[in-house]
C-alpha cells in the first residue's frame, strides 16, 4: 500500500489468518504526512481479525505498542531475542548471511543484518503454522531476489542492484552495509532520487548526501532533481571529483562508464522512477 485506504481494501479481500508487519518506515510519507499515519494504515491488516488470528511484529519496532493494542487476536513478536531457536548470524558479505537456528546453519543468500530480521519474521511465522525445521532451512536457503531488490551481479565490475525503490530508511541501511563491506577494489555509489517524500524530501536527501560522504566510497554519483536542492551538502567534493550530480540520464551514463574500471564494486540505489537498472548492462559491458 502507498495511499491511505488501500489496506482497508487489501485486508478486506484477503481477511488473513496470519499477518506480519516487517517495520514502519517513511516510504510514501508524502501521501500520509507522518510515520504515525503509516503505522495506522498498516495496522489495518489486522482489521478483520475475529480473535482466532495471529499477527507478527518485529520486537524492536518503535510502534510495537500501538500496533499490538486492541487487536482481536494474538500478537507474536519476532527478532533476535524472541524468535525461538535463534543463535546468532555471521556476515558473509555479498554472499549473504549464515544464520544459526535450532542447531542448523542456514545460508541465507540475502546480504545485510536487515535481511536477517526479515528471515526471523519468516521463521517465526512458518513455525507457528506448523512448518518443519528442515523445510524452513530449505525455504530460506532457496530464496532468490526479485528484480532490482538485493541483487548481486558479478563480473569484472560487481554491481549491487537494489534500485526497485528507495526511502531514507532503506537508503541509509544499504549505505552503511556498503561502508562495512570488505572489498579489495574501489567502491562507487550511484544514488537516484527518493520519491514520494513530500515536505520531508529536502531534509531526507540532505541527510543521505551527508551520510554518503562519510562512508568509504571512491566516487558518489547523485542522479535526479531532488539532489539539486541539497547540493551544498556535497558541492565541495564535486570540485575534487569525488561527487557528481546530474538530472540527465545520458550524462549520468557517460560519467559512470568513464569512472569505472575492473575490480570496482558499484551500488545502484534509488526510487523506481530513477530506473537505475538501466546502468547494469552498460556497466558490465564497459568492464568486459
Amino acid at each position: 500500500m502507498n495511499h491511505p485506504g488501500e489496506m482497508d481494501v487489501l485486508s478486506g479481500i484477503v481477511r488473513p489468518q496470519y499477518a506480519l508487519i516487517t517495520n514502519i518506515g517513511t516510504a510514501h510519507i508524502e501521501f500520509f504526512g507522518s510515520a504515525e499515519a503509516i503505522a495506522a494504515e498498516k495496522k489495518k491488516v489486522f482489521k478483520h481479525f475475529t480473535g482466532k488470528e495471529t499477527g507478527f511484529l518485529y520486537e524492536g519496532e518503535t510502534f510495537y505498542r500501538f500496533l499490538s493494542e486492541d487487536v482481536r487476536g494474538r500478537i507474536v513478536p519476532f527478532g533476535p531475542t524472541t524468535t525461538e531457536g535463534y543463535g546468532g548470524s555471521c556476515d558473509l558479505g555479498l554472499d549473504g548471511m549464515s544464520i544459526n537456528w535450532e542447531g542448523l546453519q542456514i545460508h541465507f543468500p540475502f546480504f545485510g543484518q536487515h535481511n536477517v530480521l526479515n528471515a526471523l519474521g519468516a521463521i517465526t511465522l512458518t513455525r507457528k503454522v506448523g512448518a518443519h525445521r528442515e523445510a524452513v532451512k530449505q525455504g530460506l536457503e532457496g530464496v532468490k531476489p526479485i528484480f532490482a531488490r538485493s541483487q548481486v551481479i558479478r563480473g569484472k565490475v560487481t554491481v549491487i542492484e537494489d534500485c526497485y525503490n528507495a526511502n531514507p530508511d532503506s537508503m541509509a541501511t544499504v549505505l552503511r552495509f556498503f561502508d562495512s563491506l570488505p572489498w579489495s577494489g574501489r567502491k562507487i555509489a550511484v544514488l537516484g532520487n527518493m520519491l514520494e517524500l513530500g515536505e520531508e524530501s529536502r531534509n531526507a536527501h540532505g541527510g543521505i548526501a551527508r551520510l554518503a560522504l562519510q562512508i568509504s566510497v571512491e566516487r558518489c554519483f547523485f542522479f535526479g532533481e531532488a539532489w539539486a536542492e541539497v547540493r551544498s551538502a556535497f558541492r565541495r567534493c564535486e570540485s575534487d571529483g569525488r561527487c557528481f550530480w546530474t538530472r540527465k540520464y545520458d550524462t549520468l551514463l557517460k560519467a559512470v562508464i568513464a569512472a569505472v574500471k575492473p575490480g570496482d564494486l558499484v551500488m545502484l540505489k534509488g526510487s523506481r522512477g530513477a530506473q537505475l537498472e538501466r546502468l547494469v548492462d552498460p556497466l558490465l559491458k564497459a568492464a568486459a
